[in-house]
């Protein structure tokens, strides 16, 4: 938690006890309140910035209900996905007991808001596939959708989260200039030390960035591999892994 301009010492402080409390209660509470304490006549130069990893398919609705709003994409290669999901299952990291790759409702909704309906496979036609190759269109369907939505909105941009990795300074510089965030010496500072070193953690951001990019070829065999870049292969999206960089969404024009 970074000290913020609006909210004094005592009232960080109250924040970081309330969330250490509800951290250490969520095993037998099940939710308690985490207090941010901020003063009121403050709220004007607050700008909200919110991480979700569950709702890139509504990133276009969202986009035109906040109309002041501005989206920023991370996309992963599409076997680093497959093979952090796998290990989060393995590992009993996610909340949900069924599996990604056997989440059906999901792919339905997924099938039916595609613009490629006519590449895509049927549902039924899923179950016969491997979990490996139903997460490959899992990561298809839902970032095809995203990107879609977002090509005309000048307000959304993308970016490879290898590229990120590899130039973590620089490229956060860059998605705070678009979103319009003042570059300031705790985020450099604290970049500095979350890519120094290193935690196990599942969901710890501390890692070796350049390990992050590429653990997926330690665990995914090359026939799991290929199986996803034959399925990522049907889709423009593969244009994404013969070229680098962060940029505007370009991939429909």
């Amino acid at each position: 938690m970074f000290p913020k301009s609006y909210q004094s010492s005592a009232r960080l402080l109250m924040k970081r006890f309330t969330t250490l409390a509800a951290k250490a209660s969520e095993s037998f509470v099940r939710e308690l309140p985490v207090l941010n304490l901020i003063d009121n006549s403050m709220m004007r130069q607050i700008v909200v910035v919110w991480k979700s990893i569950e709702s890139l398919g509504r990133l276009g609705a969202i986009l035109r209900v906040e109309p002041g709003s501005r989206a920023v994409i991370i996309l992963r290669h599409p076997c680093g996905y497959i093979a952090s999901a796998l290990n989060g299952e393995r590992n009993k990291q996610f909340s949900s007991s069924i599996a990604s790759s056997a989440d059906y409702p999901v792919f339905h909704q997924l099938l039916q808001r595609s613009s490629a309906s006519k590449r895509n496979p049927k549902l039924h036609d899923l179950n016969k596939l491997s979990p490996v190759e139903r997460l490959a269109w899992h990561w298809v369907l839902f970032n095809e959708i995203a990107l879609e939505q977002t090509e005309t909105c000048e307000r959304s941009m993308f970016v490879r989260y290898e590229d990120i990795c590899a130039r973590p300074v620089c490229e956060a510089r860059n998605l705070l200039e678009f979103a319009s965030l003042e570059w300031h010496g705790q985020v450099e500072r604290f970049i500095g030390r979350s890519t120094s070193r290193v935690s196990e953690n599942y969901y710890s951001v501390f890692k070796n960035p350049d390990e992050s990019a590429s653990k997926w070829e330690q665990h995914l065999s090359r026939h799991q591999v290929d199986a996803i870049m034959g399925i990522v292969r049907q889709s423009c999206l593969h244009k994404l892994y013969l070229s680098t960089g962060s940029r505007k969404s370009s991939l429909y024009a």
